[in-house]
């Protein structure tokens, strides 16, 4: 697989924990990481985003770490940035670090005009400058490809597709055992103690460079979050009230306890119909299904999640996730339409369905 992880924060409250229940981890004094439901604000005029605020007082701290992966030599990873406003510029501010566990082999910092740098390890020495700034108080996309090593490096800078920085023969490796990259952290923080930053994140998308589909710059692309809007013949879950399954599950941000369907019983499945694409969808790269579960009972359960395509069902390729007794989200990707086995056209992700099953070990 290419593409190892996408987030666009659209099933999340505006709960801290919800993220963080997600495999987020946040280090902050000073600082919030807000999800935003502001359609006025938005890329497109729907869904949410991640609203970073770093205080201007004492010494603030705001460090994002997205869900960690397996170490990497290589990554391609994509985001929507908008800087609204930094109330001391003429400090640096951390954007970027690139951690193998706890060592920062290389950061991207944004300087005084707005430029961005990259550097071995945490600002220790400059590899390059981008050719552009990062616009303010706008939507841009940023994408960088990193590849760690101590000699002979590689890091390519993209803003809206177009390439601001390409560096060779870097040494963009910190860490004297560390080969790698296993986790990404954004750090919009400002050196010293009275620099503020307000900025807004939106559509990650993190791939590396095997599997020969997403393993290169994917451009511009953002999630969209699609809800189920119809049963199915295959309904064996028990209804928490009444007997319609997908109007108990069809919440944006999902509803704890308010609504829910229910299985003890190992092979039991529902299948669900989905909202279509909007109008104006051109490409699909992924598709997705994404549960938020919970285990009422001791045992050792998984849910498996499913997809419908071409009328054939098929299991998520990641062998099912454990339950636990707290409300978990749970996302399996297909990169290609299984039924064909080829990229995803529009009006074959527009005629999934999309269900769960249940596996009692």
């Amino acid at each position: 697989m290419a593409l190892l992880f996408y987030d666009g924060f659209d099933t999340y409250s505006a709960d801290a924990l919800d993220y963080l229940k997600a495999g987020y981890t946040v280090h902050t004094t000073g600082a919030t990481f807000t999800v935003i439901n502001n359609a006025g604000n938005t890329r497109h005029g729907y869904g949410q985003y991640l609203e970073n605020y770093i205080s201007a007082f004492g010494i603030p701290v705001g460090k994002l770490f997205l869900p960690s992966f397996g170490e990497k030599t290589e990554i391609i990873f994509g985001f929507a940035l908008n800087v609204q406003g930094r109330n001391n510029p003429s400090a640096p501010t951390a954007l970027l670090k690139f951690y193998s566990r706890s060592e920062v082999q290389c950061s991207l910092y944004m300087e005084e005009t707005s430029v961005l740098t990259l550097w071995n390890g945490d600002r220790a020495s400059l590899l390059g400058t981008t050719s552009k700034n990062i616009p303010s108080k706008t939507w841009c996309f940023v994408e960088i490809r990193l590849k760690i090593h101590d000699s002979t490096g590689t890091c390519e800078i993209r803003l809206d597709g177009a390439s601001i920085y390409n560096g060779i023969n870097l040494d963009t490796k910190a860490s004297k055992t560390a080969t790698g990259i296993n986790s990404i952290c954004f750090s919009m923080q400002t050196s010293g103690t009275t620099g503020s930053v307000l900025s807004w994140i939106d559509d990650i998308y993190i791939c590396d460079t095997t599997g020969g589909i997403h393993d290169d710059f994917l451009g511009d692309c953002m999630s969209l979050t699609r809800l189920v809007n119809g049963d199915t013949a295959r309904a064996d879950f028990t209804c928490s009230s009444g007997s319609d399954h997908y109007a108990l599950v069809d919440d944006s941000v999902h509803d704890d306890e308010s609504t829910y369907v229910e299985s003890v019983t190992d092979g039991q499945y529902d299948i669900l119909e989905v909202e279509d694409l909007p109008a104006n969808t051109t490409e699909v790269l992924a598709v997705a299904v994404e549960t938020w579960c919970k285990l009422e009972e001791a045992g050792d359960t998984f849910v498996i999640n499913m997809l419908n395509s071409g009328g054939t069902e098929y299991d998520a390729s990641d062998g099912g996730l454990g339950v636990q007794p707290i409300y978990l989200p749970r996302k399996s990707i297909w990169e290609k339409d299984p039924n064909t086995n080829a990229a995803w056209t529009v009006d074959n992700a527009n005629a999934i369905k999309i269900g769960y099953k249940i596996d009692v070990k």
